[in-house]
C-alpha cells in the first residue's frame, strides 16, 4: 500500500519529503517523525514513523519503515498536561479565593452574601474537577470497554429526565433514530451528561431550549447531536479542547467538562466536534455502532 492510502494527505507529503531527504548523498539514512494515520474504519490515529534507507555494497537497496500507533500514549500525555495545569494553577487560585473571601466574611467587611457566593462557586468548581479526574481514571482503567455495548437511548433518557426535573424552565427535545447500540462503557453517560448540562446551565435565556438528536447509518457510526440556543462557547476554548491551539491554562466554566467529554469519547473510539457562534452551540459525538 502507498502511504497515501493510510495517512492524511499532509502526513503522507511529509513522510515522502523525508524519504527524499534520506536519498540525498551525505545525509543520515534514518529519520523519525510524527504522522496522522487513517484506520480502516475511517478514524484518525497518531503515528510515530521510523524510516530508514537500506544500502548493499554502497548501493541503495530500498527502504524499511515502522509505524507505531501512539494515540493512547499521546492522549495520556495530554490528560496529564491538562490535569497538571488545572491542579497547579486553577486549584491554587480557587483555594486562595476561598481562604481570602472566608477571611473577609469572618471580619464582617463588605458584602457577605457576595463573598459566600464566590466561595460556593469555587467549591462547586473544585468538586467538578475532582469528578472529572475520577471519571477519566475510570474510563482509562476500564478493562472491558472495548467489548461493551450500550443502547443510545439508555445513555440519553435518564439525563433528559434528570435535567427536565432539575430545570423545569428548560425545554429539552429529543429525536431518536431506530434503536441503536454503540460500542462503549458506562462512563459514556458522564460525557453526554457534561454536554447536556453545559447546554442548560451556561444558557442565559430565561427558558433555554436544547435539542438532542440521534442519527445512525453513517457507515457504521452513530451521531449524537446536542444543539442549544445559548451564547456560544468561546472559540479559543473550543480550539484548545479540540487540539487546534496550544495548551496554556484552563479557564473556569465549561472547559473541564468539555475536555472530559472529548477524552471519554475518544477512549471508546469516538470523535467529538463543536460548532459554536452567537446563536448557540452544536456539540456532536460520533460513536461506533455495535453491529
Amino acid at each position: 500500500m502507498h502511504v497515501t492510502e493510510f495517512m492524511t494527505a499532509d502526513s503522507a507529503d511529509r513522510v515522502e519529503a523525508r524519504i527524499r531527504d534520506l536519498l540525498e548523498p551525505e545525509t543520515d539514512n534514518y529519520a523519525q517523525l510524527s504522522a496522522t494515520g487513517i484506520k480502516a474504519d475511517g478514524r484518525e490515529c497518531e503515528l510515530e514513523a521510523s524510516v530508514g534507507a537500506v544500502y548493499h555494497d554502497d548501493e541503495f537497496d530500498g527502504l524499511i519503515g515502522v509505524l507505531r500507533d501512539v494515540t493512547e500514549r499521546k492522549r495520556n500525555e495530554e490528560i496529564s498536561a491538562v490535569m497538571n495545569r488545572a491542579l497547579r494553577h486553577n486549584l491554587r487560585t480557587s483555594i486562595n479565593n476561598i481562604i481570602g473571601y472566608a477571611e473577609l466574611t469572618e471580619q464582617g467587611a463588605g458584602d457577605t452574601a457576595e463573598y459566600m457566593s464566590v466561595i460556593r462557586e469555587e467549591g462547586k468548581w473544585l468538586m467538578k474537577l475532582g469528578d472529572t479526574m475520577r471519571a477519566v481514571r475510570r474510563s482509562i482503567d476500564s478493562s472491558d470497554h472495548e467489548h461493551a455495548s450500550l443502547p443510545v437511548r439508555d445513555l440519553v433518557e435518564p439525563l433528559v429526565a434528570q435535567y427536565q426535573t432539575q430545570y423545569p424552565e428548560a425545554t429539552i427535545r429529543t429525536n431518536y433514530a431506530d434503536e441503536v447500540t454503540v460500542q462503549g462503557g458506562s462512563t459514556l453517560q458522564v460525557a453526554v451528561d457534561n454536554v447536556i448540562e453545559n447546554a442548560i446551565v451556561h444558557n442565559e435565556a430565561a427558558e433555554p431550549t436544547v435539542d438532542v438528536q440521534v442519527r445512525d447509518g453513517e457507515d457504521g457510526w452513530v451521531r449524537l447531536d446536542v444543539q442549544d440556543d445559548g451564547p456560544g462557547i468561546q472559540r479559543r476554548e473550543v480550539d484548545l479542547v479540540l487540539g487546534d491551539t496550544e495548551i496554556t491554562q484552563l479557564q473556569h466554566g465549561t472547559g473541564i467538562g468539555l475536555w472530559l467529554t472529548r477524552w471519554i469519547v475518544e477512549i471508546f473510539g469516538g470523535e467529538l466536534d463543536v460548532e459554536t457562534n452567537e446563536a448557540g452551540t452544536l456539540v456532536t459525538i460520533r460513536l461506533q455502532q455495535e453491529s
